[in-house]
C-alpha cells in the first residue's frame, strides 16, 4: 500500500478496467475539508484536482480526506469540464461506498490463497489479496466492510 504522500494509481491506462462513474471529458474534484455546506468564497482549506474520470476523482478526494479521517462532515464537489457538478458528498462514508462500487469492477487474479489484483487500483498494487483490500475499508467505513459485502442483510 502506498503512504499518503504519493500518487494514487487511479485508473490508468488499463483496458481492462470499466470505470463505474466515469464520462469522456476532464473533471475537477474541489475537496473542502471540515465543511457541511456549500462553502462561499476562497476557502484556504480547499483543494482541486484534476483527472479524467470521476472514479479517479472519489480517489482522490478519499486519499486526501484520510489523514483527518476522525472528520466525517466534509464537502466535495466533482465537476465536469463545463464546471457542471456531477457528484456532491458530504460524508466520507458516501466516498467509500462509491469507491466501493468502484471497486466491484476491478478485476483480480487466482493467488496462492485468495485472489489478488489483477491490476494496480486506487492505493493497492497488483497482487494485493483481496482480504488485505476489505481490511481498508473495514477501517475506513463508519459501518465496517461487512455491510459494503452485504449490503441486503445489513439493512441500505
Amino acid at each position: 500500500m502506498r503512504e499518503n504522500n504519493q500518487d494514487i494509481f487511479g485508473q490508468g491506462g488499463c483496458f481492462a478496467f470499466h470505470p463505474v462513474y466515469s464520462g469522456d471529458c476532464k473533471y475537477t474534484t474541489g475537496i473542502f475539508k471540515f465543511m457541511k455546506t456549500k462553502p462561499v468564497g476562497v476557502n484556504p482549506e480547499s483543494i482541486w484536482e484534476e483527472s479524467s474520470s470521476i472514479d479517479d476523482c472519489i480517489q482522490i478526494a478519499i486519499w486526501r480526506i484520510i489523514p483527518f479521517c476522525e472528520v466525517r462532515n466534509i464537502f466535495v464537489v466533482i465537476y465536469d469540464q463545463n464546471s457542471k457538478s456531477v457528484k456532491t458528498y458530504t460524508d466520507t462514508d458516501d466516498l467509500i461506498k462509491d469507491l466501493w462500487k468502484s471497486f466491484s469492477n476491478i478485476p483480480f487474479d487466482d493467488g496462492e490463497k485468495d485472489l489478488v489484483l489483477g491490476q494496480d487500483w486506487f492505493i493497492f498494487e497488483k497482487g494485493t489479496e483481496r482480504e488485505d483490500i476489505w481490511k481498508w475499508f473495514d477501517a475506513y467505513y463508519s459501518k465496517g466492510v461487512v455491510t459494503l459485502l452485504y449490503p441486503e442483510s445489513c439493512g441500505k
